[in-house]
């Protein structure tokens, strides 16, 4: 142990040496956020990082490939060797204070390294600042400033990076947390100080927006404006994270009232008030800086961007209209006023721009896909299957082929060419993500043609693992046998479902409305109560338990109080305006009920609600009405069963 202990000595002793006599090497600080957030955030940290320094020093380190086994060196050789190792490396002192002073930086170290390896930073960050006072090594008050940041505390932190930035003036690191410490203090014309000369290092402080750049010296410029990017990205990061976001605007207030006509720093600026939600002020220094330099592409896209995040969308429609008239050759530009134009449901404007996109850059994909979209939407159908047949033969991938046979499906759907359609749909492959989909629209365009038994084919061709999707195929094949009446069929389908989760409320439901026409109507109530133990507050289940007990039975107290508790919720639902009429009349309530029922046929235009209503004014003696409202009902549903039967009871026949 006392070997150990002693070794452990020597090796601090060797990493003050490297530490204090500058043989180590300058910390790297290239890295725009590394002064923001400390590496030493960890005892492994820290280990990795004392390995390197003992290894600068000549201490033992484990070598990082394999070499031949050597015979093992006896404890007491290897400890008598640091010691020599030490001794050859040790400081030469001219005086007593010298000593003094070296012996003090090795307390203050050695306590500094413990308590970073125990995870106490607060304590590592004082003790290195002591060293770095005392030895003047930018490392260590590099070190000492982060931990500082880290552990939060904010005017060692302060104190720290003056001196890291005093010992290292041409260092970015340093400059960048002494702009972090000074935001977060409100030392605000000192923080500007520093960003400008931060800027003037890169070329920012002198970018006048008078300076019109053409194509060509946008090339030119090209490494220039890399590291343009790459500082304007750091100060954004530096001004967020000073933690005084007052203070970060103060000092942007500053530098823009010295430098109106800089362009790097209004783009600074504007993107700082966005990140403090100060959207309208950022509009506001945005237009000031494209007022002087139109062109700028990052402050167009950022303008654009806000304008619609502040929903105004004709404003930006009319700034690009505008740009691209002085601009015509700007692509980027103009696709994104087209799909702008697309979000505004202006249609013919869109496919404009995307036609002189297209001449620019023929056979490109985006842009033939947006135009058949487009000529879709506008029902030229002529138009859209010529561009999607264009992507359908050229396109590179073959899902890009597949999503334009969806939309030649969808094309055929819309002019009735059914049989199209379904030959479009089918010719999509299984991995696309139209796949589903368009199945899906097959199984429906049989069934709207009435061929039941090639849509029952082709369901149950499909198959799929997503919970969801299941859930459409089984309530397709419900739809089928429901087109067909074929109601027991439908309850079992029902059922598989429920087999396979009890507990879905949406087959619960159907489950039931399926026993209510099958005329099981424990069946079905067990179905809508079971809905309610799980969601008392479902308004279709209160509303379809209610109807079917004031339909089906005496029961019409308890039907009202759940048909009411749906009505609370959702006043002006037809359905429901119907349920209160119907369960209101069951009672005796006709006046009351007429109300209801007049609103509900007013809301939508349904037999079943014309033939409640008809029904309550004739009890009520107004037969005129009553006849008035069946006879237009019934011109209009001719096949609607309970139509038919309430003219029956009432007239006889129409």
């Amino acid at each position: 142990m006392k070997l150990f202990l002693r070794n452990i000595l020597i090796i601090f002793i060797l990493i003050l040496n490297s530490a204090l006599q500058g043989c180590a090497s300058e910390l790297s600080v290239e890295h725009r956020a590394e002064v923001i957030t400390p590496q030493e955030t960890s005892g492994k940290a820290q280990a990795a990082e004392y390995t390197d320094a003992s290894k600068n020093s000549g201490a033992v380190a484990k070598p990082d490939k394999a070499v031949p086994e050597q015979k093992l060196m006896p404890p007491a050789k290897i400890a008598e060797k640091n010691i020599n190792n030490a001794m050859k490396n040790r400081p030469t002192f001219h005086s007593a204070e010298q000593v003094r002073i070296y012996h003090n930086s090795l307390y203050q170290l050695m306590i500094a390294e413990m308590a970073g390896f125990q995870g106490d930073y607060s304590t590592a960050a004082k003790h290195y600042y002591e060293v770095a006072k005392t030895s003047e090594n930018p490392k260590i008050a590099a070190r000492a400033t982060r931990l500082s940041l880290y552990a939060k505390l904010p005017q060692l932190a302060l104190d720290a990076a003056k001196l890291w930035y005093r010992l290292a003036p041409d260092n970015k690191g340093a400059r960048q947390a002494l702009i972090a410490t000074l935001l977060q203090h409100g030392e605000t014309d000192a923080a500007a100080e520093q960003i400008q000369a931060m800027l003037a290092a890169s070329n920012i402080a002198t970018d006048s927006a008078d300076a019109q750049e053409t194509d060509s010296q946008e090339s030119t410029k090209a490494a220039t404006d890399i590291s343009q990017d790459e500082q304007i990205e750091t100060l954004i990061l530096l001004l967020k994270q000073g933690g005084n976001q007052k203070a970060a605007i103060e000092v942007m207030d500053k530098l823009v009232l010295a430098q109106p006509e800089n362009a790097a720093l209004l783009y600074l600026y504007a993107r700082l008030l966005i990140g403090s939600e100060e959207g309208d002020k950022a509009t506001s220094v945005l237009e000031s800086l494209l007022n002087l330099q139109p062109n700028h592409p990052e402050a167009v896209l950022l303008y654009v961007e806000l304008l619609h995040q502040q929903h105004s969308q004709p404003k930006a429609l009319r700034f690009l209209r505008n740009l691209l008239q002085n601009y015509p050759d700007h692509n980027d530009w103009r696709m994104m006023y087209a799909r702008m134009l697309v979000s505004a449901e202006e249609y013919d404007l869109a496919a404009q721009q995307f036609e002189h996109l297209l001449q620019e850059n023929p056979g490109d994909y985006d842009t033939l896909y947006a135009l058949s979209l487009i000529y879709l939407q506008n029902k030229n159908f002529k138009q859209a299957r010529l561009y999607l047949n264009e992507i359908l033969k050229n396109a590179e991938l073959e899902e890009q082929r597949d999503t334009a046979r969806y939309f030649l499906g969808q094309a055929d759907e819309q002019e009735e060419k059914f049989s199209l359609a379904i030959q479009a749909y089918k010719g999509i492959d299984h991995s696309s993500q139209y796949y589903f989909s368009a199945n899906v629209r097959v199984v429906l365009l049989y069934i709207d043609q009435k061929k039941y038994n090639p849509a029952l084919e082709h369901l149950k061709s499909l198959n799929s693992n997503d919970a969801e999707e299941s859930l459409t195929l089984l309530k397709l094949e419900a739809e089928i046998y429901t087109q067909q009446e074929r109601h027991d069929a439908v309850l079992k389908v029902y059922q598989r479902g429920l087999d396979a989760d009890p507990e879905n409320v949406d087959l619960l439901y159907m489950h039931a409305m399926t026993a209510e026409l099958l005329n099981e109507l424990e069946l079905s109530e067990r179905g809508f109560r079971k809905i309610l133990a799980l969601e008392p507050e479902n308004i279709d289940a209160l509303n379809a338990l209610g109807y079917t007990l004031a339909d089906r039975t005496n029961r019409y107290q308890e039907a009202y109080e759940l048909i009411y508790k749906a009505y609370e919720q959702k006043p002006d639902a037809f359905y429901i305006l119907d349920s209160m009429g119907w369960v209101l009349y069951h009672l005796g309530e006709h006046k009351k009920a007429l109300g209801y029922l007049r609103k509900a046929l007013q809301l939508k235009d349904d037999p079943e609600i014309a033939a409640h209503l008809a029904e309550v004014l004739w009890v009520l003696g107004e037969e005129v009405e009553a006849r008035h409202i069946l006879k237009k009902a019934f011109a209009k549903f001719p096949d609607d069963k309970r139509l038919q039967k309430v003219i029956q009871k009432y007239l006889g026949a129409l």
